[in-house]
C-alpha cells in the first residue's frame, strides 16, 4: 500500500506542471513538484535536480541550451575540486592523523570541557574544507573512543551526558563550521551564484570575513548551550591522550605523499584569498578574473593526479567514484530552477505574495532567516536556497540590502539540528543509538533558535557596511 501511495505521488508530481500548462502556470507547477520532491524525497534527490531542465526545456520555460547549461556553471566545479581534494585527505588519512595529534597532547584531557572543546573545534575547521558528513563520520569513532577509555570511578550518568556532548558538538559543530567558507556547504555558494547573476560579487575573503566570525560565536553558544543541558561532575579524563598517543604512532611518520597534499591544500585556499589580500594591500591584480574560484579548485585537484604516491599518483580516477557527485546535480538543478523562478516572474510574484510593503527590511531578514531554518528541518539546505534566495533577490535585487538579506538566508538555511532527516550529521549521530529522538528535538530547537537570534544580529551588524541603512 505504501508503495503504490509513493508511486501515485511521484507520477501526480510529474505530471502537474503539465496539468498547469493549460493556465499559463508551467513555472508554477514545476516549481511545486521540484520543491516537494526534494522535500518529500520520493526519488532520489540527485534525479530530482536532473528533471527540473528537461522540464524547463519541455514547458519551454528555458531553452535547452540555458537550462543544462546551470550544469556547467564553474561553481560547480569548485565544488567537484574541494570534494577532489578532502577525497585525498581522507584516502591517505590525513584528518586522522590531525585529529589524532590533537588528542595526544596531555593537557587535552585535563579536562572533559577541554576535550569536548578540543573536538569540536577539530570539527567545525575541518567542515569548513571537507563536507560536515565526512567529518561527522570521522569524528563519531574518536567520540566513541574516547567514552571507552574513561575512568570505571566515573557515574553512569556523567558517562551519558559526556558522551551526549561529545557527540552533538561534533555533529553540530560540523554543520555550523560549513557556514564559514564558500566550500563548506552548499547554501554558500548558491548564495553566492545567484547574487553574481545579478550583478553582486561576493569573494571568497569576503564570505569568510562574515561566516567566520558568525560561525565561531555559534560554536561558542554551541559550547555552553552543551555544558548547561548535559552537566557533568567528574573532573578527570585521565588515559584519553595515551590511548590516542598510540594511535598516532601506528600511523608512522608524516609521509612525502602527506606533505604534498598539505601543500597543495594550502596553495589552493591560498589562491583562492589572494586576490582579496592584494587589493587590501592596493595591488593590482587579474588573478580573479584569470582563475576564477572553480579554476583555483580543478587545478588544485588536478595536482593530486599529477603527484607521486609509492607507484601511483596521490589520487588516481577509481577515487572519483567515492565523491559526493549527488550534491553537484543537485546543485546544478537548484541553479536551474533559479533560474526559471527569474525568467518566469515566479519569484516576484511569491515575493510580492509573501512579503508586506510595510515590512522593514531588518523584519524581512529575520522572517527568512527563520523560515530558511523551517524549511531545513524537514528537506536538504540546498532546497531551501533554492526555494528562498530567488525570491529575496527578485523583490529586493535593486537595493543595497539584497546582499546581507541574500547572505543571511543561506546562514538560516544551513541550521537544520532537530531532527535526524534534517542533516546528515544529525543522521550519524542518531544512528549511534546514543541519542534519544526527544534529546536530539530538544536541544536542536534551542540551537536553532539560538543561532536564529544570532543570524538576525549579524544581519543587524551588516546592514550599515553595506551602506543598507
Amino acid at each position: 500500500m505504501v508503495n503504490k501511495i509513493k508511486i501515485l505521488s511521484i507520477i501526480f508530481f510529474l505530471v502537474l506542471p503539465l496539468i498547469m500548462a493549460p493556465f499559463e502556470l508551467s513555472a508554477h507547477g514545476l516549481f511545486v513538484s521540484a520543491i516537494m520532491l526534494w522535500m518529500l524525497e520520493l526519488i532520489p534527490l540527485p534525479i530530482t535536480a536532473l528533471l527540473i531542465p528537461v522540464g524547463a526545456s519541455w514547458l519551454q520555460l528555458l531553452t535547452p541550451s540555458t537550462a543544462f547549461a546551470q550544469f556547467g556553471n564553474q561553481i560547480l566545479f569548485l565544488f567537484l575540486g574541494s570534494f577532489l581534494l578532502a577525497q585525498a585527505l581522507e584516502k591517505h588519512h590525513l584528518d586522522k592523523r590531525i585529529a589524532y595529534w590533537l588528542l595526544s597532547k596531555p593537557y587535552i584531557s585535563r579536562s572533559p570541557e577541554y576535550t569536548i572543546l578540543v573536538l569540536a573545534l577539530l570539527s567545525w575547521v575541518l567542515s569548513m574544507w571537507i563536507s560536515n558528513t565526512a567529518t561527522t563520520a570521522m569524528m563519531i569513532p574518536l567520540c566513541l573512543g574516547i567514552s571507552r577509555s574513561l575512568s570505571p570511578t566515573w557515574s553512569e550518568l556523567d558517562k551519558k551526558n559526556l558522551e551526549k556532548r561529545l557527540l552533538f558538538a561534533s555533529a553540530f559543530a560540523a554543520s555550523i563550521g560549513g557556514m564559514a567558507t564558500p566550500v563548506g556547504s552548499p547554501p554558500n555558494l548558491l548564495a553566492m551564484e545567484f547574487l553574481n547573476q545579478k550583478g553582486f560579487s561576493i569573494s571568497f575573503f569576503q564570505w569568510m570575513t562574515w561566516g567566520v566570525p558568525l560561525s565561531f560565536v555559534m560554536l561558542i553558544v554551541l559550547i555552553a548551550l552543551l555544558k548547561w543541558k548535559f552537566p557533568i561532575k567528574a573532573t578527570q579524563t585521565k588515559g584519553i591522550y595515551q590511548s590516542y598517543s598510540k594511535q598516532l604512532h601506528d600511523l608512522g611518520r608524516m609521509s612525502r605523499t602527506e606533505i604534498f597534499i598539505v601543500l597543495t591544500f594550502l596553495g589552493t585556499v591560498l589562491l583562492w584569498i589572494l586576490p582579496d589580500l592584494l587589493q587590501l594591500l592596493s595591488i593590482k591584480n587579474q588573478i580573479s578574473s584569470r582563475l576564477p574560484m572553480g579554476a583555483v579548485a580543478l587545478l588544485g585537484a588536478a595536482m593530486l593526479f599529477i603527484l607521486p604516491h609509492e607507484e601511483k599518483t596521490i589520487l588516481d580516477w577509481e577515487d572519483s567514484k567515492a565523491i559526493d557527485w549527488g550534491t553537484i546535480l543537485i546543485f546544478g538543478g537548484g541553479l536551474c530552477l533559479g533560474k526559471i523562478l527569474d525568467s518566469s516572474g515566479l519569484a516576484s510574484q511569491i515575493g510580492t505574495a509573501l512579503f508586506s510593503p510595510n515590512l522593514s527590511h531588518l523584519s524581512i531578514g529575520i522572517i527568512c532567516i527563520f523560515l530558511g531554518i523551517i524549511v531545513s528541518e524537514f528537506s536538504s539546505n540546498t532546497a531551501a536556497t533554492t526555494l528562498l534566495v530567488p525570491i529575496i533577490i527578485a523583490q529586493f535585487g535593486s537595493t543595497n540590502a539584497i546582499i546581507a538579506l541574500t547572505v543571511a538566508t543561506a546562514f538560516g538555511a544551513s541550521f537544520g539540528f532537530m531532527l535526524p532527516v534534517s542533516t546528515p550529521p544529525n543522521a550519524i549521530i542518531f544512528g549511534t543509538g546514543k541519542i534519544p529522538l526527544r534529546e536530539m528535538i530538544k536541544t536542536g530547537s534551542m540551537f536553532d533558535i539560538l543561532g536564529g537570534v544570532l543570524v538576525a544580529l549579524f544581519l543587524l551588524g551588516i546592514y550599515p557596511l553595506l551602506g543598507a541603512i
